[in-house]
């Protein structure tokens, strides 16, 4: 499960939009949310202090990122477009997922950013991502990126899958 540890993270990436009070609220709504929800979560780790973790389900066809949070100190580190490329990557390389949702964007800015990366927003995602079918019960294959080990991310102490509206569609093979 998630600990105080986690609600420090959203803390601190809320605190960025709303007043200390305001975001202290939210944060503990939207710890208690990510706490309740089934899925998965990817830490980022700095000197074993977690610094960042997104967390994703897999229903019917679909992989669909749900929440992404990281520390303001964090905010330039470019662990979000590690987490987008782990979540495409799973997607890829799983068997029947046909669908890679990016999940609900924040922001005009955010949204945009999503689609230079090839996820249009739209707003009938329930019928545009396939949602049908049950909900992945077991932790999805570990992923293994190549030159990994060289890169400046092994900085973040990266770790897959603990356990616990934009779409793209995977081309089929």
């Amino acid at each position: 499960g998630l600990s105080l540890e986690h609600y420090f993270v959203i803390l601190s990436h809320e605190r960025r939009t709303y007043n200390f009070a305001l975001a202290g609220i939210i944060s503990a709504l939207r710890w208690l949310s990510s706490h309740v929800m089934t899925g998965f979560r990817d830490e980022y780790r700095v000197d074993g202090r977690l610094v960042g973790y997104s967390q994703f389900i897999v229903k019917g066809s679909t992989l669909r990122a749900m929440w992404f949070y990281q520390m303001t100190e964090m905010a330039r580190s470019q662990i979000w477009f590690h987490a987008l490329r782990t979540n495409v990557l799973r997607g890829i390389v799983m068997e029947n997922i046909r669908y890679v949702d990016a999940g609900p964007s924040g922001s005009k800015k955010i949204s945009a950013l999503k689609e230079k990366f090839g996820f249009k927003t739209v707003k009938e995602w329930r019928t545009k991502c396939s949602y049908t079918g049950p909900f992945l019960a077991k932790m999805p294959p570990r992923l293994k990126f190549i030159g990994e080990e060289k890169s400046w991310l092994n900085t973040f102490q990266f770790k897959p899958c603990v356990s616990s509206c934009s779409c793209r569609e995977k081309p089929l093979m």
